[in-house]
């Protein structure tokens, strides 16, 4: 080889005369590029390395709540009462002795130090810890004075025989053996719910980090004697990550084999360099763009880089080759460079962007993780276009072959040339019409075999990694030992609001009993737990455990029997206040098919005498329950992935060649290798999930290339060649493209084939499945294709019936431009953009600095505000307390029942159905007053923040330290993040007085003492903003002394608030597990509950909300001022 500038005395003239260059937006883009090559030569340098130290910053993570759909029913439900049930994301340790049982000194003192160094896991939700050596774990039994009970392992168990045998009695007296200790007593268990963010950084769980905690926990403790045995998501999660590091392995592999196929393909050191240059290099970019839009690779994206290695080395190959061939043809480097760029930029910009369609249609599946590898990929094809169609030609434009390769090259143009001649008979009647009756029975076969295709898991054990795997040995020994099984559903059985107790109503009851005994009826259930059997068992343990009397109670006394002695078990069946409850189902496993099953018979009962307006039974929470509406996802986003797939690419191409028959020669051969794959994953026992889901949307992605640039060769040569048979033109496209898409092909499905060595099962199952693909879809458009074609485009001697369209690029940039406002859409992931800076100047001209009108109202009921009340009043005195500054402002006028009507559009309807139901009280209106002010290091921070501030996902995000992160409001919810983020003030500390008024006119008073500390405070800011609060009740006498303690992450980033409750008449601190949404808040009767303090301070996400407007109404500003006008 030799490196020329140039190449020919033309090259200078290429560069400098716009006439040489194709007509259209093509040609003026080649000229624009090639004109400009060494600068941009420079820039696509100086982005790989800036990127490349990007990609240096990519993290690997996984977390729970990405891989379920938040948004199904079930999901609303499970996320609703996760804190107050505990979620899905458990841990299970189990000890268990191989020579003996569970009662002896050493293994009791084993599982106390296994059930410590759970406890201190940082990420696990302490309260949740469970063993027969924690305090929450008790038994109870009928003695002759009445009821005895106590924990299962004393607290200064000394291992003596003593303790030994009290021990194994306590245990045998207890509910416990099957549930944490083994049905045959030779193994113990410690579970443990995780919670989903880090407790010190609020940022997400690190769920491998926490695989690799108790992974340690297993190597200390596991010896001969004992074998300890961990499973749950965080550990499955860890072990598939360890696997899915393999993926650096494969990709080793296949950048071995690739190199080998294209240098002997090739023939050129050179032009596998380039091809190789120009498929590593998307791939830097692509790792080091996924920092700045906040994504991270998960088990499941990971691939994707690999996957975008072998699709840019598909399409350099086609690059390289026709470089070669313009080269071979007597063209100079840089002018074949231009050449290829002209010929190959339409039909190989228009495949790349169909690869683009097909990763972009699993967007349809409500899943983070899904989510995220569709942005991932599409941002891979994306940044293809720019490397593999704009530098690769401008490396190539430098190089140009010796003489002496040049002879060592010719000849092995014609590589397969024979091959196509022969195959060219398929673009004529009589050999398509063989081709299509095979392609028929294909198809019958395939439906055949498909039709057993099953949505969820079909095997046992997490079916992401191999049955042989140490995971789901671990699964199968905790599933053999302990009789409940490891897989729950829970149903929540929610009570009327009105209620007083629906655990203590026998109608709500008698349903909770009657659908526990219809889930232990059905197939696949292995235990079935509820408050209404806890209840029927304690009757019978009140009457000598006679079996008699198991069943409900008649009376409200009685079924507060069992009630309270349920709240011992905090809240495994019921909730604080017995708002909820829960029906517990364990399945036997947790394929497919068993959840349907279980999940169908619910529906069933719900729809035949369930649900009333007593009592609602909702689906569904449990690892169970997130399985099944992942499942439910999955089954619905099937059809419309696959419908959106095929309508989105069938539109590029009747856009890019303006012939449905076209189309359809291109779209029926993908579809027929669809109907198979899905034949094969029956035939494989593969079910259809969130991992496998996206292979049929990337096979028709890249498959549908093949047929792109085919027809678009074809195309071209009768364009050019108007007498050429349809025989001819696809024998000569074969010669263009065809041999370069086999080659491309067989490297692909062997570089992706690798994959079946992963340790991951899943992983192996998309390399064989995508394999399939690849390679089918390349014989489909090579021998279907044509025989399509045969009869839908060609005529009386096999002349083709096409019109050939000399805008065949104005019609493909069409297609470019619509698919590529696609992508920036898609990456926004329904974030809200930030606030332009035309309207934040707003905030120092007609609006206040948080963003409230700064003009009066029309009437000028409302002044102007005029930067508010900032000073004292006259007479102000800190221990004299609160001033009236307006004191000898008069009254206006008063509003009650008889003049509501003239006033209604001024009144809040709270306030007016007050007015109605009292009408003795009045709102009297004063003067409006604007008094409201900040400090100016507030009013600078929400001026600075309020152009960044966004949501994402309905989190605000980006707004730094500002307290009104939207000045102005765009929807409801960023109107309520306003509130839950508003400023107040460095800390606080008040008392008052809080009466309640009940209906007969009874009242209820308390007085509270609340503190409160902001974190500006603090000495040492968290990761994120918080509140923490002490509220003291002081009286009434019976109650001093009870305190709340508060502890609050402001606009709920993390799942949860944190609170503790000291009882003064126990003497007792305790953690409370739901301190959010309906927890009723304190002194107030029953009538507020703890998210509707200070209008709004709950989760968000718990309602739709809507921006009404601004709207003047009067309502009750100051102590003595009962209502003012704002």
């Amino acid at each position: 080889m030799r490196n020329t500038e140039s190449g020919a005395a033309d090259g200078n003239g290429i560069l400098d005369q716009r006439s040489n260059y194709a007509e259209g937006w093509v040609g003026k883009a080649a000229y624009l590029i090639f004109s400009n090559r060494k600068p941009l030569l420079w820039l696509f340098i100086a982005i790989t390395i800036v990127l490349g130290w990007s990609a240096t910053r990519l993290q690997v993570s996984a977390g729970f709540s990405k891989m379920i759909p938040l948004k199904h029913e079930y999901m609303l439900t499970f996320k609703e009462y996760e804190n107050t049930f505990g979620g899905a994301n458990k841990v299970l340790v189990s000890l268990k002795n191989n020579k003996g049982d569970i009662y002896n000194k050493e293994f009791i003192e084993t599982l106390r130090k296994i059930t410590e160094e759970v406890f201190f896991v940082n990420g696990v939700e302490r309260s949740s810890v469970t063993s027969i050596v924690t305090p929450n774990v008790r038994y109870t039994e009928v003695v002759e004075d009445g009821f005895k009970g106590d924990v299962l392992v004393p607290s200064n168990f000394n291992g003596s025989q003593e303790h030994i045998d009290l021990v194994k009695n306590n245990t045998r007296k207890s509910d416990w053996v099957g549930r944490i200790v083994a049905s045959d007593h030779t193994a113990a268990m410690v579970v443990a719910t995780l919670q989903e963010r880090d407790p010190e950084t609020g940022q997400r769980l690190d769920l491998r980090e926490i695989g690799h905690k108790f992974e340690e926990i297993r190597k200390k403790y596991e010896t001969d004697d004992y074998r300890v045995e961990v499973i749950g998501f965080a550990k499955s999660i860890a072990d598939i990550a360890d696997g899915a590091a393999g993926v650096l392995v494969f990709f080793a592999i296949a950048f071995v084999i690739t190199t080998i196929l294209l240098y002997w393909y090739s023939g050129s050191a050179m032009l596998t360099s380039y091809a190789l240059i120009c498929a590593i290099v998307p791939v830097i970019w692509l790792l080091g763009l996924l920092p700045f839009f906040g994504l991270a690779l998960d088990p499941m994206s990971i691939l994707v880089p690999f996957l975008i290695f072998s699709i840019a080395v598909s399409h350099a190959v086609q690059m390289t080759n026709g470089w070669k061939l313009e080269t071979l043809a007597g063209h100079d480097g840089l002018t074949a460079s231009r050449l290829c760029f002209e010929k190959l930029f339409i039909p190989g910009a228009i495949a790349l962007l169909a690869n683009a369609l097909g990763f972009m249609v699993i967007a349809f599946v409500q899943i983070e993780m899904v989510q995220e590898l569709t942005i991932t990929a599409t941002l891979g094809v994306t940044v293809m276009i720019i490397t593999n169609k704009m530098l690769l030609p401008i490396l190539l434009s430098y190089r140009q072959f010796s003489p002496e390769s040049a002879q060592k090259l010719r000849g092995r143009e014609n590589m397969g040339h024979a091959l196509w001649e022969k195959l060219g008979a398929l673009a004529e009647r009589k050999a398509a019409t063989g081709a299509i009756a095979i392609a028929v029975l294909a198809a019958l076969v395939g439906f055949w075999y498909a039709k057993d295709l099953k949505v969820g898991d079909l095997g046992a054990g997490v079916p992401e990694l191999r049955p042989d795997a140490r995971y789901n040995k671990d699964v199968a020994g905790i599933t053999k030992d302990y009789a409940i099984g490891v897989d729950l559903l829970q149903i929540i059985a929610v009570g009327n609001k009105d209620s007083e107790g629906p655990c203590i109503e026998r109608p709500v009851m008698d349903k909770m009993e009657e659908l526990e005994l219809q889930m232990k009826q059905t197939d696949g259930v292995a235990a079935v737990v509820s408050l209404g059997g806890f209840i029927s068992r304690t009757t019978q343990n009140y009457a000598e455990t006679f079996i008699k009397w198991r069943s409900l109670p008649e009376d409200k006394a009685q079924l507060g029997q069992g009630v309270g002695l349920a709240t011992r078990l905090g809240n495994e069946l019921m909730s604080s206040g017995c708002k909820a409850m829960t029906v517990s189902v364990f399945t036997s496993d947790h394929q497919a098919t068993t959840i349907e099953h279980i999940i169908n018979q619910i529906k069933a009962f719900k729809a035949a005498n369930g649900d009333d307006d007593r009592v609602e039974f909702k689906l569904a929470s449990g690892n169970v329950g997130v399985m099944a509406a992942t499942n439910e996802v999955v089954h619905a986003s099937d059809k419309w992935v696959n419908l959106a797939l095929f309508a989105s690419v069938s539109l590029l191409c009747v856009i890019m060649f303006r012939s449905f028959r076209v189309t359809l020669c291109i779209i029926l051969p993908l579809a027929l290798v669809t109907l198979l794959c899905n034949a094969v994953m029956a035939l494989m026992d593969i079910g259809v999930k969130v991992n496998t889901l996206p292979v049929v949307a990337l096979g028709v992605g890249v498959g549908v290339d093949y047929g792109i640039y085919l027809f678009e060769s074809m195309t071209h040569a009768l364009k050019e060649h108007p007498e050429m048979t349809l025989r001819e033109a696809f024998v000569d496209a074969l010669k263009q493209r065809g041999t370069a898409s086999v080659f491309t092909a067989v490297t692909m499905t062997i570089s992706v084939a690798t994959w079946s060595l992963s340790a991951l099962k899943f992983q192996a199952d998309m390399g064989l499945l995508l394999a399939f693909m690849f390679l089918v879809n390349m014989l489909g458009a090579i021998l279907l294709l044509p025989a399509l074609a045969a009869f839908l485009v060609a005529g009386r001697n096999n002349r083709s019936t096409l019109k050939v369209d000399g805008n065949a690029a104005k019609h493909a940039s069409v297609a470019l431009l619509a698919v590529t406002l696609l992508v920036p859409a898609l990456l926004s992931k329904d974030a809200e953009a930030a606030l332009p800076a035309s309207e934040v100047e707003r905030l120092a001209k007609d609006l206040t600095p948080v963003g409230a009108e700064r003009g009066a109202n029309k009437d000028g009921s409302i002044p102007a505000w005029s930067g508010g009340l900032t000073s004292p009043p006259a007479g102000w005195k800190p221990e004299a307390g609160y001033v009236d500054p307006f004191a000898a402002d008069k009254l206006l006028f008063a509003i009650d029942a008889k003049n509501l009507a003239q006033y209604a559009d001024k009144v809040t309807p709270g306030m007016q159905a007050l007015l109605k139901a009292h009408p003795e009280l009045r709102m009297n209106v004063y003067p409006t007053r604007r008094t409201a002010a900040f400090p100016k290091e507030v009013t600078d921070l929400v001026a600075k923040q309020a152009s960044t501030a966004m949501l994402d996902g309905g989190i605000v995000k980006h707004f730094g330290d500002s307290t009104v992160p939207f000045p102005i409001p765009k929807s409801g919810l960023e109107a309520i993040w306003n509130t839950l983020v508003r400023y107040g003030g460095g800390a606080l500390d008040i008392n008052y007085d809080r009466t309640v008024v009940l209906p007969g006119s009874s009242t209820s008073a308390a007085r509270v003492r609340e503190r409160c500390i902001w974190d500006t405070n603090l000495d040492k800011r968290g990761a994120e903003r918080e509140i923490f609060c002490v509220l003291n009740l002081i009286e009434p006498a019976m109650f001093s002394g009870m305190y709340r303690v508060i502890h609050e992450p402001i606009g709920f980033t993390r799942p949860e608030r944190e609170s503790w409750f000291f009882n003064v008449s126990q003497k007792r601190l305790r953690k409370e597990p739901d301190l959010s949404h309906d927890a009723e808040a304190i002194a107030v009767g029953g009538l507020r509950v703890i998210d509707q303090g200070h209008a709004f301070s709950g989760a968000p996400d718990r309602y739709d909300w809507k921006l009404a407007g601004k709207k003047e109404f009067s309502c009750r500003t100051t102590p003595t001022n009962w209502a003012t006008r704002v």
